[in-house]
This record gives structure tokens, C-alpha cells and sequence, in this order.
């Protein structure tokens, strides 16, 4: 079964963001899966480095995506700065208070964040947590395409 995904208007904002609306309109109209309401924001920063986190890699594209049942859905996409991160995101999540309720198996949201970068290995991770009022840091230590080559002389 391959994924689904779900074209959508995209804007170009000043920071070099590309933002893409969620479903459902405004914000508090947004469900999870189950139905619950995205009252509260969670807030994302990507970071790109590579040589043991030495040298920040600038200019590469990080995709952000909402994970459900169906497959994924386009969000938003950033470039990295000359620091390699992106500005910080904000995301719509469960309430914060859900987290503190045990029966709670899942408080929080998942998305898919992938990296791009013509001089280095595409990265993703798929289960990106985001929980109401915390920030989530994702770090990407990326790799030179030349070592997938086999084109460097490490020893």
C-alpha cells in the first residue's frame, strides 16, 4: 500500500518558511486521530550538523510531516540557517494536562521530519513527539554522500 498524501496551498513566509495550513481551519479545530481537540501548541527546532556535531550544514531542506492512519501529510518545509537549525515551530498538540492522566497511553503528537542536502545522505526520523508547551529538539548528525560512494579515505 503506498502513502497517502494530501496536496495543499503552500505560502511562502520572510523567514524562509514555506507554511501549509492544517486541516480543519483555525486553530482549535484540529483533531488527532481519535478525535480529540489540538488545543494546546508543542514547539519543534531541527538541527543539522556533521563531524560530531563540529559544522553546522547549512541550506538543507527539512520536511515536516503529520503522521496518521492513512499515511503522511505535507506541513511545512524550512531551510537550515548558518547555524544548521531551523526557527522554531509550532505545532498543534493535545492539552498539556492530558499528559499527567495515566490512561493516557499517547499525550502528545508524532510527526515525520526529513533532511535534505545535495552534498549529504538524506535523513529522516519518523516519530518525532511533540508534546503541549515543551520544546522538542531534533538533531540530525548528517553523513557526506562520498562515504555512501565509497569515494573517502578514512584510514
Amino acid at each position: 500500500m503506498g502513502k497517502k498524501w494530501q496536496e495543499v496551498a503552500i505560502d511562502e513566509q520572510q523567514d524562509g518558511a514555506f507554511s501549509i495550513p492544517f486541516p480543519g481551519g483555525e486553530s482549535g479545530k484540529y483533531t488527532d486521530e481519535q478525535g480529540q481537540a489540538l488545543t494546546d501548541t508543542g514547539y519543534l527546532c531541527v538541527q543539522t550538523h556533521t563531524a560530531r556535531k563540529t559544522y553546522p550544514v547549512q541550506n538543507a531542506l527539512v520536511t515536516l510531516k503529520r503522521k496518521f492512519a492513512g499515511g503522511e501529510e505535507l506541513l511545512q518545509t524550512y531551510y537550515t540557517d548558518s547555524f544548521g537549525q531551523t526557527p522554531l515551530i509550532s505545532l498543534p498538540t493535545l492539552d498539556r494536562a492530558q499528559s499527567m492522566n495515566p490512561a493516557n497511553l499517547q499525550p502528545y503528537m508524532i510527526y515525520s521530519v526529513s533532511v535534505v542536502h545535495p552534498d549529504y545522505q538524506e535523513m529522516r526520523n519518523v516519530d518525532v513527539n511533540v508534546f503541549g508547551g515543551v520544546v522538542s529538539l531534533q538533531q540530525f548528525d548528517m553523513l557526506p554522500n562520498a562515504l555512501r560512494e565509497g569515494n573517502v579515505d578514512i584510514g
